[in-house]
């Protein structure tokens, strides 16, 4: 009798497992796999309806990051573009009402409710934040603009002047990557997502997108590029007391489509390292519109500080 009981027990015990292995497993596979498109199909509804409602349509970038998709819904959205815009606004002057109005209305993206502010948070950009500071006899409340802001954290030239001197501006990053992580940074500055003109009217570019090496080159994907002035009339800011300009190789041509006559920088950090037509030729820009090179020491110019790739040129 004990011998026969203990046989049904394992007989029933392999029933059981192949009832759970066979039928209960593949059940719950199928349950979650169900979940999980309802899940996706409810995500793509609700940035379909965003993208519907402000007329939008997706462009290649949006979904594009070399081969890979951009997969945050987050920094999706901001890679979209009016339909009924583009084309409209690809001609027009950067000082265009039109032109300004959409890159106030579509791609300034202002200050988060509660900045992550961090007094005495040490300086990212090699020293050069630094050199700001004192050269404004650290001044309280300035204004900037970065222009290759990256994540907004490292190397960043302005993000020590934020949190110990309470400057703010605009942040300006096309890279997807890196914006996502700038966007949730929550610097207390406005933010744009978009690729400097090399024209002084928007234009279609390749972009290379390779994270902090990101630039404009006969490679990569095509993206809206908006000129600066433009973006800077949007800003509502023509009077800056720190401009950083970082395009990898593309800061003279970018510098070419400003009307210094129109605008008061106070001072600019440009990197010098990847323009074709060397340093020279970038101070020698710089010194036709009123500036002077700061100069720097021979510590400030060894490896890994700041004067080793920038210049800091300031209005005379």
């Amino acid at each position: 009798m004990k011998i026969f009981f203990l046989s049904k027990l394992r007989q029933n015990t392999w029933l059981l497992f192949a009832l759970v292995f066979f039928v209960v497993v593949p059940l719950w596979w199928i349950f979650l796999m169900q979940v999980r498109l309802s899940l996706m199909s409810a995500e793509i509804r609700e940035l379909s309806s965003i993208v519907r409602q402000r007329n939008f349509f997706v462009r290649d970038f949006m979904f594009a990051y070399g081969s890979s998709p951009i997969e945050d819904t987050e920094v999706r959205v901001f890679y979209t573009y009016p339909t009924s815009e583009v084309e409209r606004l690809k001609n027009l002057s950067q000082e265009d009402p039109l032109l300004i109005q959409h890159i106030k209305k579509i791609l300034l993206i202002p200050p988060p409710k509660h900045p992550r502010l961090r007094p005495g948070i040490a300086d990212e950009s090699r020293g050069q934040s630094k050199r700001i500071s004192e050269l404004f006899k650290h001044k309280k409340g300035g204004i900037f603009v970065e222009c290759g802001a990256s994540d907004g954290h490292h190397l960043s030239n302005t993000l020590y002047l934020e949190a110990n001197y309470n400057w703010t501006g605009l942040l300006i990053e096309p890279e997807p990557h890196n914006f996502g992580r700038l966007y949730r940074f929550h610097r207390n500055a406005w933010l744009l997502p978009a690729c400097l003109s090399l024209k002084k009217f928007p234009m279609m570019a390749k972009f290379n997108a390779m994270r902090e090496w990101s630039k404009i080159d006969s490679s990569g994907i095509n993206v809206h590029c908006v000129p600066l002035y433009s973006i800077l009339k949007a800003f509502n800011a023509t009077s800056i007391d720190f401009f950083s300009l970082d395009v990898e190789g593309n800061e003279l041509d970018v510098l070419k489509t400003l009307p210094f006559d129109k605008v008061d920088i106070k001072t600019f950090a440009i990197e010098f390292s990847n323009i074709k037509e060397g340093k020279e030729h970038l101070r020698q820009f710089m010194i036709s519109k009123g500036y002077y090179e700061l100069p720097s020491t021979q510590k400030e110019r060894s490896h890994l500080n700041w004067a080793q790739e920038d210049c800091i040129f300031v209005k005379k």
